[in-house]
């Protein structure tokens, strides 16, 4: 462990590389409603409304490109790319 290896963050950076936090649908930012399945995020103290979508897949792209636009660099899924 060396300073040179470390980088610079805030503490809302460096949490956004965390543990994944799964909803019930198994996917994280995913929730089950009556007409399919919406994706949300939390960014700072607020919720954002990412949409509605007919499958989990769906709204677990939308929740990992967000995080992804938010996070940039800190994104645990920084290195994934869209199929």
């Amino acid at each position: 462990n060396k300073w040179d290896n470390l980088r610079k963050a805030t503490r809302s950076a460096n949490m956004a590389n965390g543990g994944k936090r799964e909803s019930l649908t198994g996917y994280t930012g995913v929730y089950h409603n009556k007409s399919g399945y919406m994706s949300k995020i939390k960014i700072g103290n607020q919720q954002v409304y990412l949409g509605q979508f007919k499958t989990p897949e769906e709204a677990y792209e939308a929740f990992k490109l967000k995080h992804r636009e938010v996070h940039g660099e800190f994104s645990r899924y920084a290195n994934e790319h869209n199929a």
